[in-house]
C-alpha cells in the first residue's frame, strides 16, 4: 500500500516525536508498504538523518520547511503537506501525526488514519479534533494508551479507535558507550530534563547513595547547567543530548535504569501528559534488558507490572532508595526483571508489531 505519512516532527532536533515517526516509517516499509514520510527537515541533511537515527534508508523522506509565522505558519505547513500528498504522491492512505495536515488531506478527499497523543488543550484544538473525528474520510483513530482512549471516547463519542502503545527497536549495538567515572553499579536515565521527569528525585537519590554512579543522557547545555545548581553530590555524570542511535548503547552499559516521572511538565510545551503518556523511554529501557525502577502511574501499568519492573509511588523517596539498593545488591533480580521486560517487548511492543497493528483489518 502507498502511504503518505504526515508529521510535523522536527527531525534535526531528535526529539521523541521525531524518533517515533522515523521508526514507524521504517517499520511500515519493513512490513511491505511504500512510505512517503513528510517532516520538518532540511533536504540537504536527508541522508545524514537516516544515519543519526540508526535507521535504514528504505522509505522516501520528504522535507517540508516550516514558516515561523504565529498561527498562520502551522496552517501553511499542513496545507503544503496535504497538497503534496494529494497532487504528487496520490496515496492509497494518509497516516497523520500532524492534525492540520489530516484536516486538509481529508477535506481533499484522501482516506486517512489520525494518531492522537493527548487531549485537546485549547478551543481551537477542540474544534479541530471534532472536525477530524466527524469527517467521512476518517478510517481509524490511533491512540497511545487506554487512558487517552477513554477520555477521547467520553468527550467525542467515537468508536473507530484502537490503542497502540509506543515501541522500540531490537537492534544490536556494535559501538560501545563509554561511561565516565564508572563504578560497580551504574544507574542510568535517558530522556528530557523537565520538572515532571523526576530530575530532583534523581539528584536526591544520588546524594543518598554515594557508592553508586548516576549517568544522565538528555537535555541541552542550558538545561544541564540549571540542574547542576541544585546538585549536592559528585556522583552524577551529565552527557547531554545524544544521537538516537547512541541511546541504546548507553542504556546497555548501565545496571539499573530509572524513570522517576512526577506530576508536572513532561512535554516541550510544558504540559503534563501523565494520564495519557506512552513514553519511548520505557520501551527503550525494555529493549536494553536492564532492570528498571519506574514511577507508579496507572497509564504505565498498561505495559509494566511487578514481573518486568519495580513500580514505586512517585513521591515516596524511601521506597525509591530501597528499590535501588535492593537491585544493586541482587544481580539475579536485575537479570530476571531485565529479561522479562525484553521478552514482553519482543512479544508485544516492537515498532514492526505496532506498524502492523495500526493497519490491521483496514479496508482501503
Amino acid at each position: 500500500m502507498k502511504i503518505a505519512y504526515l508529521s510535523n516532527s522536527p527531525l534535526e532536533k531528535k526529539v521523541a516525536n521525531a524518533i517515533h515517526v522515523m521508526n514507524m516509517a521504517s517499520s511500515f516499509a519493513k512490513n511491505g508498504h511504500q512510505i512517503y514520510l513528510h517532516a520538518k527537515c532540511n533536504a540537504q541533511n536527508r541522508d545524514f538523518l537516516f544515519d543519526d537515527y540508526g535507521i535504514k534508508n528504505d522509505f522516501k523522506l520528504i522535507c517540508v520547511q516550516s514558516k515561523n509565522i504565529k498561527f498562520l505558519g502551522p496552517i501553511l505547513y499542513g496545507l503544503i503537506q496535504a497538497f503534496k500528498a494529494r497532487l504528487c504522491i496520490k496515496p492509497d492512505l494518509c497516516y497523520s501525526r500532524c492534525l492540520l495536515s489530516a484536516f486538509f488531506t481529508m477535506n481533499l478527499g484522501l482516506k486517512s488514519i489520525v494518531e492522537f497523543h493527548e487531549m485537546p488543550h485549547s478551543k481551537f484544538l477542540k474544534w479541530l479534533y471534532r472536525s477530524l473525528l466527524r469527517n467521512k474520510n476518517l478510517l481509524r483513530v490511533v491512540v497511545i494508551s487506554e487512558g487517552l482512549k477513554l477520555d477521547l471516547v467520553k468527550e467525542f463519542e467515537i468508536s473507530n479507535i484502537i490503542v497502540a502503545h509506543d515501541g522500540a527497536t531490537l537492534s544490536y549495538h556494535s559501538e560501545k558507550f563509554l561511561l565516565e567515572n564508572k563504578k560497580e553499579i551504574n544507574i542510568g536515565y535517558a530522556g528530557g530534563l523537565r520538572e515532571g521527569n523526576g530530575l530532583r528525585l534523581m539528584m536526591d537519590l544520588a546524594n543518598e547513595l554515594p557508592l553508586l554512579q548516576f549517568h544522565i543522557v538528555g537535555g541541552d547545555i542550558n538545561d544541564i547547567e540549571q540542574w547542576k545548581t541544585l546538585q549536592r553530590s559528585n556522583n552524577i555524570n551529565w552527557y547531554g543530548k545524544r544521537e538516537p542511535k547512541e541511546v541504546g548503547a548507553f542504556l546497555h552499559e548501565c545496571d539499573i535504569l530509572l524513570a522517576p516521572y512526577q506530576v508536572g511538565p513532561k512535554t516541550s510545551s510544558g504540559r503534563d501528559t501523565a494520564r495519557w503518556m506512552s513514553p519511548l523511554k520505557i520501551f527503550e529501557y525494555m529493549a536494553s534488558r536492564k532492570a528498571m525502577v519506574v514511577s507508579k502511574f496507572e497509564v504505565l501499568e498498561e505495559v509494566l507490572n511487578k514481573s518486568n519492573a519495580i513500580l514505586v509511588n512517585p513521591d515516596d523517596f524511601l521506597a525509591w532508595r530501597s528499590a535501588i539498593e535492593n537491585l544493586a545488591s541482587n544481580i539475579s533480580l536485575r537479570m530476571e526483571l531485565g529479561e522479562n521486560a525484553y521478552n514482553c517487548l519482543l512479544t508485544k511492543y516492537t515498532w514492526e508489531k505496532r506498524a502492523k497493528a495500526v493497519l490491521e483489518g483496514l479496508l482501503v
